[in-house]
């Protein structure tokens, strides 16, 4: 995948977003009450896919990432990305519309 692919993917857009200004426990909630479970696996597949792509190019380990726990596990690879000085490398997440994510501004409350 090439730095500067637009990838659709409305719950990894918002996460990327947010990733750097909003609590880590705002942005779980959100994505939790928004998405269903589907959207949030299908989501951490692309997220793995991704990473892996770039994992090549850098040159990085990743943690052991299971099958059960979506939103937690793309914030640990989006972490790991992070100290790695990777987050630039991977596509850039759209969505179709915003009415397919939510407002974090709800939970701020």
């Amino acid at each position: 995948m090439a730095e500067g692919e637009l990838v659709l993917c409305s719950p990894l857009c918002v996460l990327l977003a947010k990733y750097s200004n909003t609590a880590v426990k705002l942005q779980k909630n959100a994505l939790l009450d928004y998405y269903d479970a589907e959207v949030l696996s299908e989501a951490k597949r692309q997220l793995l896919k991704d990473v892996n792509t770039v994992k090549l190019q850098v040159g990085f380990d990743l943690p052991h990432i299971p099958a059960r726990r979506e939103v937690d596990d793309m914030i640990n690879l989006l972490n790991v990305l992070n100290e790695n000085l990777a987050l630039s490398k991977l596509p850039s997440y759209v969505s179709d519309g915003p009415d397919r994510m939510p407002s974090t501004r709800l939970y701020e409350l």
